[in-house]
């Protein structure tokens, strides 16, 4: 998968879960300062990003998240070893 395509889907997830405008999406923002971040909506991420790229997240990779591009890094580095 290319990156560009998970950036269109993860970009997606994003504005679905945290209610966001396109415009409001930053890709080096600070997850836990992000508008309408909290626990319950990081497990839904989680789920919905497991469900969509059929990938297993572990804990520390969970760790490893701080911004929508390292989530993308990560997605593409599962997609990338195949």
């Amino acid at each position: 998968m290319k990156k560009e395509e998970i950036i269109e889907i993860l970009n997606d997830i994003f504005l679905d879960i945290f209610e966001l405008e396109k415009s409001v999406l930053d890709e080096t923002e600070d997850l836990f300062e992000m508008e309408n971040w909290d626990s319950l909506n990081q497990v839904r991420l989680i789920a919905t990003v497991e469900n969509e790229f059929n990938i297993k997240v572990t804990e520390a990779d969970i760790n490893n998240f701080k911004s929508f591009r390292t989530i993308v890094d990560f997605i593409y580095s599962k997609f990338d070893s195949k």
